[in-house]
């Protein structure tokens, strides 16, 4: 920071010399012509910037006051966030990866799926596959398909480097298309072992532990900071721990923070429903979308989702649960808000689609329906785990309603009586026959109702994710609206998902392991810095009329010295206090260092050194180790009080 404040200094005193230092006039204002996306924090201004119609050379990144740097920073850790981060991490980059959750909660969608990965035995069949699952769409790239089907073959070989090789792969095909012979699954979730994730979390922790990679929690990404003169994305804007701070991304950002299927306002404007649910995590609000349009990146399928499906939404934890599964061959039928059924109860939907008319079609789930069925079925199903026998503890909860006649019931879901009457009675014929002639359920499925009493539970559709978001290219890189690359920007994971048609199972979780792989690689090359901007005084925009010079950030007494270097997270000051050769005091006046992590060692060594009345490297005969797990941090804060100790001698 002191370098870079003192080579900002050098550079304005030299533009002073040639142009002058009067103050700029205070009405200057941003000229139409001049295009520039909100400003991040600015540092403290110093010198005004020279005046008059000489032109100016700056850089934008200058500009801002970042709190710290690191190579790469990704956005979310659930399974593409967590790839990419290894995959960074290895190639010996400085990252950070910063998460909207609290720690614990992290993992995404990817934590709570079910743990398998799509692979292809034949490379051309499975491209043959694809091409028939996008369907009539043109939104979902050949290259990509190709690309896809081409990379998601190294999943085994990488997956086995860690040493996990308990799975199990089987030919799982959702949809009757030719290739279709060609797909298998990964099933990694084996009883009591949920593999994927846990195995993922694993190795990113390691890297954590091996201080290649620092995690960020209960920390949201905010806002992309760009140059809006280049377009160059520098960094993010992240609220953590109370605060904003700037941090500079020197060779990229990627988005890998899901979805929108907990944005409600999103759902409506770009799924067209009232209301939706959500089966996975309670966190995917399109956070990565908002702030992609933000920089000018163009979007597509923004409609295209895994679901609906009907579930409960569980009023305590807010996700959904499928129920399909609990219908079988009882007494059980879904309504909506009519009192008619609108599909086959034992049927589930394909991700959310439904073959109607030879074209498949999204299920249209009703949003104030509900499951009715009868005493036995409640006596004798457990319809979803944790509903208890009898499925007394839903009861009680008033999750499940009921009452001994069908006007009961309808006064309790607010259904019309008489419509929902005459579907059951409707139904029972079904039963009688053996044959549903409204969805063609399956003469085994069809129970007639008992009469002993009716009960409800609400069915809402719920989304597994989205897959709409900014679009990317093959290498990664989220487009504009002309199609060109944002520079240091990429995304990955089902934020902007290739799917565009209908979605094959575990090609979510695939698309994790490629994209975030391939955007980790692309991110981490080294990238020259944003070109230099030049401006007239008459085009100076009034952000940069004045100079982003830092002012010292503490005042010293004459025993007082200040000392610097860089932690894990960025610079580390220290004001260290000398009285007759003795160290009486250390100060910690900035640092950007982890919480709990980075922070244990301010914590262990500092009374360590003030004792010692040096570092290891100044004190004769003694031992100071670096504190286990904060090695990069311990460094640094031996090297600051270094550099106070030197200024005092």
């Amino acid at each position: 920071m002191m370098k870079r404040i003192a080579l900002l200094l050098s550079v304005l005193m030299a533009l002073a010399a040639l142009a002058g230092c009067s103050a700029p006039p205070a009405d200057v204002q941003e000229p139409a012509a001049v295009e520039t996306a909100q400003p991040a924090q600015t540092a403290a201004p110093s010198e005004p910037l020279p005046s008059g119609p000489d032109e100016v050379t700056f850089s934008y990144a200058d500009t801002v006051a970042w709190d710290s740097e690191y190579e790469v920073v990704i956005v979310g850790y659930g399974g593409a966030g967590a790839v990419a981060s290894i995959t960074a991490s290895d190639l010996d980059a400085k990252v950070l990866m910063v998460e909207k959750a609290p720690k614990g909660d992290e993992g995404g969608n990817t934590r709570v799926c079910g743990q398998h990965v799509v692979d292809f035995t034949d490379y051309e069949e499975g491209v043959t596959y694809l091409k028939a699952v996008r369907d009539r769409y043109t939104v979902w790239p050949d290259e990509w398909i190709e690309l896809f089907v081409k990379e998601v073959a190294e999943f085994e070989p990488w997956w086995n480097a860690f040493g996990y090789t308990e799975y199990e792969t089987r030919p799982r095909a959702d949809y009757a298309f030719a290739g279709a012979d060609s797909v298998i699954m990964y099933y990694t979730e084996l009883p009591g072992n949920p593999r994927l994730w846990t195995g993922l979390s694993e190795q990113v922790q390691k890297r954590v532990d091996e201080e290649k990679l620092e995690i960020w929690y209960d920390s949201p990404a905010t806002k992309l900071i760009q140059d809006p003169y280049t377009k160059t994305v520098l960094g993010v804007q992240v609220e953590t721990e109370g605060r904003t701070v700037n941090v500079r991304a020197k060779n990229g950002v990627i988005l890998a923070c899901g979805g929108f299927e907990n944005n409600q306002e999103m759902i409506q404007n770009y799924l067209q429903r009232p209301y939706n649910g959500h089966l996975g995590t309670k966190y995917n609000t399109g956070d990565g979308i908002k702030m992609a349009i933000e920089v000018g990146a163009d979007l597509w399928h923004m409609s295209a989702t895994s679901g609906p499906y009907p579930s409960f939404e569980d009023p305590q934890s807010g996700i959904g649960r499928m129920v399909t599964s609990a219908v079988g061959a009882n007494a059980a039928i879904f309504v909506g808000p009519d009192g008619t059924r609108f599909m086959d109860e034992n049927f589930s939907p394909k991700h959310g689609y439904i073959r109607l008319h030879d074209v498949y079609t999204v299920l249209n789930i009703p949003p104030d329906s509900w499951m009715v069925f009868d005493q036995a079925t409640l006596d004798h199903t457990e319809l979803l785990a944790g509903f208890g026998e009898g499925n007394r503890a839903a009861l009680e909860k008033g999750w499940i309603v009921g009452g001994s006649t069908i006007e009961a019931l309808a006064e309790k879901t607010r259904l019309p009586a008489e419509a929902l009457a005459a579907q059951i009675e409707q139904f029972n014929g079904f039963a009688k026959t053996g044959e549903d002639a409204q969805f063609g359920r399956a003469a085994e499925n069809l129970t007639a109702f008992d009469g002993a009493g009716y009960y409800a539970l609400r069915v809402t559709p719920c989304n597994l994710n989205t897959q709409g978001g900014p679009v990317r290219n093959t290498s990664c890189e989220v487009l504009d609206t002309d199609g060109n690359s944002i520079p240091n920007l990429y995304s990955a994971g089902e934020l902007g998902s290739m799917h565009s048609g209908l979605y094959q199972g575990g090609s979510n979780v695939g698309e994790c392991f490629v994209t975030g792989r391939i955007a980790a690689r692309n991110a981490c090359a080294a990238k020259e810095a944003p070109a230099p901007v030049t401006l007239t005084r008459a085009e100076q925009p009034e952000p940069f009329v004045k100079a982003a010079v830092e002012s010292a950030s503490a005042s010293t007494a004459a025993n007082e010295y200040i000392g610097t270097a860089t932690g894990m997270g960025g610079e580390i000051e220290l004001k260290v206090t000398v009285n007759h050769d003795e160290i009486d005091d250390i100060e910690i006046l900035s640092h950007h260092e982890t919480k709990g992590i980075g922070t244990l060692a301010f914590d262990q060594l500092i009374p360590q050194i003030i004792a010692a009345n040096g570092t290891r490297a100044v004190v004769s005969g003694e031992s100071m180790d670096a504190v286990s797990g904060a090695t990069v941090t311990s460094n640094a804060i031996f090297q600051a009080v270094e550099n106070a100790l030197a200024q005092a001698n």
